[in-house]
């Protein structure tokens, strides 16, 4: 069955499920399906088995028919789909109490629907999160009580009528505002427009509505659209709130806010380097956001974290609080990226105090298996020689032909990065074979004009013309 959907779905299902799947599928299906139950058998106890094999077991004494397996197959498929599905319902209490007020308002069981409502409502607003789950819920148990009204002839209809509506209004405006806020930050990723009209004027509603500290993460949401879009300067009230929107969040809305937030700030600096908003503001951010494990995900830090907080450390010129960094945090990495990540970063802090020899005797001859790290490496590598030995122009030009094309030609790499970093090696290249003022004065034009700086260039670009 390899290739086969029901392959996949078989696979899907964790190792303490598939006994109680077979269980489940005993009690749905009647004498008439054994091979179906007999096919389940064989799919959950062998790793993706081939047709052969399966049919063997089905039916050892017939000859082979894929139209009859297939058969087998796509209702198997269906008992698996159904039982996932029912699955993650049995897990969620808060689907429960809305199927369950759902099927007694249907069912004209008006004195158990309300019963049913109460006690959605309870669990609703003990838990902590106010956000779009939550929202909708609240929207789900209002029209089901103005629902309820309308079929009794009992209630205050149109005031249940008007709270079904501000409830829609909430949940709407908040899925609005955070649909807007990654179509935006995706824009900014990728240097698009992030022109949208229908999102334009549902943004341009929700703000004539002047939302505030009572729909406190619709009013972040906002605040945080208007950053990324230029509209608004960042400050540290905007920090602070959706720090503190933390315990109201899904973590893993909490953790894309905070990367946003984080992402964008950095940024801003790299176009505008400001030693003071680096120090007050961006590294404590950035610690607070690694300590409070704000930005770890699946219970790792991810690299590129890491990576920031060290450059940004660098920057500030503090080398041995980079280091301390790096000391502390690796072993707080996923372990395939572990060792990789801590030699391009020791090689970082090596190269920012002026260490180029250490540098080589650290990268030489290293191979890397994740395709940024190894071009992180080789661009120190070529660096640390041009520190050493500038004049060496012939080895340098030519060795940053042989990068240029090693990028061109890698299809692991995309093409916005691709086009970033044979860029950057041009400029680079240019550099090693500029020979007169006209020359460095042409380069220094178009290092200005990119969109995309590359400080160490810039820096050296600066000397070779101020000493020209």
């Amino acid at each position: 069955m390899k290739d086969r959907k029901i392959s996949r779905m078989a696979a899907v299902l964790k190792p303490e499920e598939r006994q109680h799947f077979l269980r489940w599928l005993s009690a749905e299906l009647d004498s008439g399906h054994a091979y179906l139950r007999a096919l389940a058998e064989v799919m959950l106890e062998a790793a993706n088995p081939d047709d052969a094999t399966c049919w063997q077991r089905l039916y050892p004494d017939q000859p082979y028919d894929d139209a009859r397996l297939r058969k087998l197959a796509a209702e198997l498929t269906g008992y698996l789909e159904t039982y996932i599905a029912l699955e993650a319902f049995r897990e969620d209490a808060r689907a429960r109490d809305l199927y369950l007020a759902r099927a007694l308002s249907t069912r004209r069981a008006s004195a158990l629907t309300e019963l049913a409502l109460r006690k959605a409502s309870r669990r609703l607003e003990r838990q902590p999160h106010r956000d779009s789950e939550y929202l909708r819920m609240a929207f789900e148990l209002a029209r089901i009580r103005y629902q309820e009204a309308v079929a009794t002839q009992k209630g205050p209809v149109s005031l249940l009528l008007q709270e079904t509506m501000t409830a829609f209004g909430h949940w709407w405006s908040y899925e609005i505002a955070t649909l807007a806020l990654v179509r935006v930050n995706h824009a900014r990723l990728h240097r698009q427009q992030p022109g949208d009209p229908f999102m334009t004027q549902a943004l341009a509603w929700i703000e004539d509505r002047k939302p505030d500290d009572r729909q406190p993460l619709l009013f972040a949401a906002l605040r945080l659209i208007r950053l990324l879009g230029g509209d608004t300067p960042a400050d540290d009230s905007l920090v602070e709130q959706i720090k503190n929107l933390r315990p109201m969040m899904q973590e893993e809305t909490f953790r894309y806010w905070i990367t946003t937030l984080l992402n964008h700030l950095l940024r801003q600096h790299n176009l505008q380097p400001d030693p003071l908003l680096l120090r007050t503001q961006l590294l404590p951010f950035y610690r607070w956001a690694i300590e409070e494990q704000a930005v770890w995900s699946d219970g790792f830090l991810p690299p590129n974290h890491l990576k920031n907080i060290v450059g940004l450390s660098l920057q500030a010129g503090e080398i041995q609080e980079a280091l301390r960094y790096l000391d502390n945090l690796v072993s707080l990495l996923p372990p395939v990226q572990r060792e990789a990540t801590e030699v391009i970063l020791r090689a970082y802090c090596y190269f920012s105090g002026g260490s180029f020899r250490t540098v080589i005797s650290l990268l030489s001859g290293r191979q890397f298996g994740r395709i940024n790290d190894e071009i992180e490496a080789r661009v120190y590598l070529l660096q640390a020689h041009y520190e050493l030995n500038p004049t060496d122009a012939d080895w340098l030009y030519d060795q940053l032909g042989q990068f240029i094309r090693f990028l061109r030609a890698r299809t692991d790499l995309s093409d916005s990065r691709k086009r970033i970093f044979v860029g950057r090696m041009q400029l680079f290249r240019r550099l090693v074979a500029a020979r007169t003022p006209r020359a460095l004065a042409r380069l220094a034009r178009d290092v200005n004009a990119r969109r995309d700086p590359y400080p160490w260039l810039m820096t050296k670009l600066a000397a070779r013309t101020a000493g020209a």
